[in-house]
């Protein structure tokens, strides 16, 4: 599958995308938020001294944390989370309802499966690819020689 084949399934139309909130806007928990199920969307909430570029696109009901940095062309499924101070790079892809913890880094061209986690203060080098269902453990780093699709739970 190319990319642009992955793209048109990973999100189905562009009308899904949002404009996301102002900082500190009241932020809508994706509690209860069901990827699969477009009614159960809430908005796309940030924190305070969050970054957005034009470019990225972040699908409804997504919750992003504060002091979070996204690169540019940057696409977050339904339903995520996005912990604190959370640094993104340019051209990653998060599946649905992935969760990315506090302080995570993820390189450049790095994608993420749906229901996946990543967790606390790890490094997710660049171009690696997680597999759906995932959860890579907090204080590590993560080379894409490391991982797989799908991914273990490791």
């Amino acid at each position: 599958m190319n990319n642009k084949q992955l793209i048109k399934r990973w999100i189905p139309a562009a009308a899904m995308l949002l404009t996301v909130a102002a900082p500190g806007a009241a932020s809508a928990s994706t509690a209860g938020c069901d990827p699969n199920d477009a009614s159960t969307w809430g908005p796309v909430s940030r924190g305070a001294g969050t970054t957005v570029p034009a470019s990225a696109q972040i699908a409804p009901g997504t919750t992003i944390g504060d002091n979070v940095k996204i690169g540019e062309n940057v696409r977050i499924g339904a339903c995520s989370t996005i912990g604190d101070n959370v640094v993104i790079a340019d051209a990653v892809q998060l599946g649905k309802a992935v969760a990315v913890r506090d302080g995570a880094e993820l390189g450049s061209g790095s994608r993420i499966g749906d229901w996946s986690k990543l967790g606390p203060h790890s490094v997710l080098g660049s171009n690696a690819v997680i597999g759906r269902h995932s959860q890579l453990g907090k204080d590590k780093v993560w080379l894409a020689s490391d991982v797989a699709n799908p991914a273990p739970n490791v």
